[in-house]
Order: C-alpha cells, then structure tokens, then sequence
C-alpha cells in the first residue's frame, strides 16, 4: 500500500470524526432547545449536591434586602464613571459579552453535552489508572492520595479579608447581645497524617491555619475540629468518603456533640452533648450505593461505589422543618431530616446519596424540634459539611436556622434582625475560605 492511498484513508477517517463531532453537537443542540434531550451523563463534570449552590433567584434579596445599616464591604457603583465611557467601550462591552455568550455554549454542547462523552472520560480514566497517575487529567485536579482516597487541588488563599469581615461580624452581633462561635470543619487531608502525592501541597489546611491564627488573635470565639477528629481512635480518613469530598454521616453525628459541648462551654448553655453518640441512634448502612464527586470526575473505570449510612435516633423524635421552597414537614426525624428517595435506585453518575440528609443544599432551613424546650434559638451558617451536621445539632435545640450563602443572596443581617436567634455560628470546611468579601461571597455577613 503507498504512502498517498494510506494518507488518503487517514484523511477520510479524519473527516468522517469531525463530521460526527459536529453532528453531534448540532443533534444535541437541537434535541436540548426542545426539551428533547435526557442525556443521563450530562452533569458529570460536577454531578453532586454543590452543583446548583451558586444558583440564586433573587427572591431572598427582595425579602432580605441590604441597607446602610451594616456596613463591612461597599460595592463599588456600577454607574461610577458611566459619564467618561463613550459609546466604543460600551459596544466593546457588548461585542465581548456576546463572544464570550457563543463560547460558553460551544464548550457545554462540545463537552458536558458530547454524545458518548462518559465513554471518553473512561477510557481517559483507566488509562491514568494503568500508568499510576497520582493527578487525574482532565477532571479538574483530582488527586489521588497515598491510602488511596481523591481529593482535589487546593491553593493558596490570602486569609486577611476573610477574617476581618469575621471579626466584624463577631462585633455587630456582640452589640445586639448575640454569642458567636466560628467552627472550623476539617478537609479531607489530615492535618497531622499528609497522604498527599509527592508535590502537592496542602494548601487547605494551611489556609485554616492562616484564618483561624487570625481569628484567635482577637476575642472571636473558635472551635477547630481537625486535632479534635485526629485523636479519635476510628482513624481521621475513616470520616472521610474516598470517593467524595465530604465526611461520612458519622462524622455529622460526632460534630454535633463536639459543638453542642462548645456552645455550653463557652455560652453556658445546657445542650445535651449526647447527641453526639452514635449510640444512640440506629444506623442502616446501604452498601455500594455512594460514588461521590471526585468519583464522577474520574469515572466506574478509576474508582468503585462505597457505602453510605442511613443514621436516625433511636428515641421518639417530632420536628417542625420549613424548607425554602416553602414546604413544611412536620413528624419524626426520617420523615423531616432525611429525603429518603435518594435511595430508592442507584444512579452513580447523577445521583448524590450524600444530600438525602436536611434535603441536600438550601438557601435557608429552619428547625423546630418540639421535644425540646430549652429555649435555644441557633442561626447556623455553613456549607455542604453541614448537611449531616444539621438534622443531629437540631437534636438538642429547641430552634435552629440553617443558611447556605452560596444559595442566600439577601442580607444576613437582615434575616438575623427577623430571626433573632440568641447564637450565631458560622460552619465552613477549609476549602470555602476565601479572600473575596464582595456581597455574593460566603464570607459576606452583611
């Protein structure tokens, strides 16, 4: 066979890919505009309970809006300077925008839309695996850690805004009589036991180290519980999922006693700390049924499903729990706390196991737990680690509201100034810090 005939088929095998690429994309796109297309990988790339935090309607805003009566940051006037712009950099504005309007669609329909993309990401996936790749190309980083867990790359974050905008928010709620507790969760890397491949660093526990260095340097009451996980005797890693981001429902459970005992020790309250005994509830483990975010990155063919537990108290339990969609559930705890249709099959790729518990990620939660009458009245403030917190710090309060402000868009002051709650507790794990304090940040308390 000649070199022209050989590079004749090469090129006919060439076009015959492109043209199904771009058939693909067109197929999709049209499918898609109609509503006609149901593409069960099509949320790989971030397929999990954090996937839609960012997304707001306004609704919050328009009920909780701000005012100039609590002030940390300033937004800067859209308007400032509109009368030295002339009309070219307003038509450059718009010729950016609709440029980079076409790009954001051609990269979805090109790659979270692709037909067969997940095969791609597979086979992508084993390759690496068969190499020994320790980081995961083309999901965004994901590492794979030296006792076999993934976890993400973290970066370096400057701490300063971050904990100036806590200390203020500290010192408002001081002058309203409020107690407020920052609690730092743990990341996945353990602090004391780095597991993490030869290069990487972690960055994450550094950036907690940075914030909470800050933080106790003034009178802003903390509770750090990375040294306190470490020194149980289960192991750290055995809180953690290895194929998620996330600690496990056990470590939920544990958290809440350890701040439950906080909230008494530093505010003389009287919370019942046994709440934080996993023997006092019952705990039914579903096997094989969780495969986490860092899981869906790099695909059945790297990493395999594992197990998730259903943890519910053992005593007679009757909550009040208003969701932001406007529903209220009234009953016992499976009934309230836990969307238990998450586990009615097992979809891997589009499915996350981990936000059955308080019904996944919501702007605002509020909790009323009609067994108890201590008159607790708790604003949490937290993040996706708070979702098996929440149900279990409930427990042993009488009312506990729960805000992501990934979701909320409106003023937590204002929401605070309704609420009236007597303890404020902020609740992030160290991979949420960051040095934007602008009024979308979750580090924003205004």
């Amino acid at each position: 066979m000649n070199k022209n005939k050989i590079s004749h088929i090469f090129s006919i095998f060439f076009v015959i890919v492109i043209l199904f690429f771009f058939t693909s994309i067109a197929v999709t796109y049209i499918l898609n505009h109609y509503g006609l297309y149901n593409q069960t990988e099509q949320d790989l790339t971030y397929a999990d309970e954090d996937s839609n935090a960012a997304q707001t309607n306004g609704m919050w805003l328009e009920k909780y809006p701000f005012s100039g009566k609590y002030t940390f940051y300033q937004e800067e006037s859209s308007a400032k300077g509109d009368e030295n712009k002339d009309t070219d950099d307003s038509s450059d504005n718009a010729y950016l925008s609709f440029c980079e309007g076409i790009k954001s669609k051609v990269e979805y329909y090109a790659t979270d839309l692709l037909v067969g993309r997940i095969k791609f990401v597979e086979a992508n996936a084993f390759f690496n695996k068969l190499i020994g790749m320790k980081l995961i190309t083309g999901t965004d980083s994901v590492a794979v850690m030296n006792n076999g867990y993934l976890t993400y790359e973290a970066y370096e974050v400057d701490t300063e805004n971050a904990a100036e905008s806590v200390k203020w928010f500290n010192d408002t709620l001081r002058e309203k009589g409020i107690d407020f507790l920052y609690v730092q969760c743990p990341s996945k890397e353990n602090k004391y036991d780095c597991q993490l491949p030869v290069g990487m660093s972690d960055r994450n526990n550094s950036n907690a180290d940075s914030l909470l260095d800050k933080l106790n340097a003034t009178d802003v009451k903390t509770l750090d519980l990375r040294p306190l996980l470490n020194a149980e005797s289960e192991g750290y890693y055995s809180y953690f999922f290895k194929t998620d981001h996330h600690w496990k429902p056990e470590a939920g459970v544990w958290a809440s006693g350890k701040i439950a005992d906080a909230i008494n020790s530093f505010f003389g309250s009287n919370i019942d700390t046994s709440i934080g005994n996993i023997d006092n509830y019952n705990v039914k483990v579903y096997e094989d049924y969780c495969f986490g975010s860092q899981g869906k990155k790099v695909s059945l063919s790297f990493a395999d499903p594992e197990d998730i537990s259903l943890i519910t108290p053992k005593e007679k339990t009757d909550f009040t729990v208003s969701y932001c969609e406007g529903e209220e559930k009234n009953g016992d705890f499976s009934e309230t706390m836990i969307n238990s249709s998450v586990f009615d099959k097992i979809d891997y790729y589009n499915t996350s196991t981990y936000s059955a518990y308080a019904y996944g990620i919501q702007a605002v939660k509020s909790i009323t737990n009609n067994n108890v009458k201590n008159g607790e009245r708790v604003l949490l403030i937290g993040d996706s680690f708070s979702l098996v917190v929440v149900p279990y710090l409930a427990m042993g309060i009488e009312h506990l509201d729960a805000l992501d402000l990934r979701c909320f868009d409106g003023s937590v002051m204002a929401y605070i100034d309704e609420y009236k709650p007597d303890k404020v507790i902020v609740c992030y794990n160290p991979s949420m810090i960051t040095s934007d304090v602008s009024l979308s940040s979750v580090y924003n308390f205004q």
